[in-house]
């Protein structure tokens, strides 16, 4: 009887893979579209990254520009 179960569970699971391997077309466009919107996503991070640079780069300006400020001031 165990061995008839095995072998039944076998068949239901191999059936099941099979079904679902059948429609790899739609699978291949839709990793297709993701890939898209991920290679979007990269190249707008990489769009943000020189404007990150640039106010980092402002606000240590406008830091150092503070320090001088303060060393200058007196009572």
């Amino acid at each position: 009887m165990n061995k008839i179960s095995v072998a039944v569970s076998a068949l239901v699971m191999g059936s099941a893979l099979l079904a679902g391997c059948q429609n790899t077309s739609k699978l291949e466009a839709d990793v297709q579209a993701l890939s898209n919107k991920v290679d979007n996503l990269a190249a707008q991070v990489d769009a943000l990254k020189s404007d990150v640079q640039a106010a980092q780069a402002s606000a240590d300006n406008a830091n150092n520009r503070l320090d001088n400020l303060a060393i200058r001031y007196k009572k």
